[in-house]
């Protein structure tokens, strides 16, 4: 094994380490937003903070969100119907 193959399997080993990592900040801020409460929002709304109006923007169209993440496939839920899904 020469330094070329070892460097070449040590980039793809940080590529994966660092793709790992984007997903879980990925998975972390959308638990975040899943698990927040209105009663939470509300009071930074009428504050006028913005990232809690777009907290709010999003999770009141988060499943349009996951609706939209597929189209036209078979995970696409505006073409589902009972008898298909």
């Amino acid at each position: 094994m020469n330094w070329d193959e070892v460097i070449d399997d040590g980039l793809k080993a940080l590529a994966v380490v660092l793709l790992v990592l984007l997903n879980a900040f990925f998975v972390a801020a959308e638990l975040a937003l899943v698990r927040i409460r209105a009663t939470q929002l509300d009071p930074l709304v009428a504050k006028g903070d913005r990232r809690a109006i777009i907290a709010r923007h999003i999770i009141a169209n988060i499943d349009g969100a996951r609706i939209n993440a597929f189209p036209n496939t078979k995970y696409d839920l505006h073409r589902c119907t009972q008898q298909s899904c």
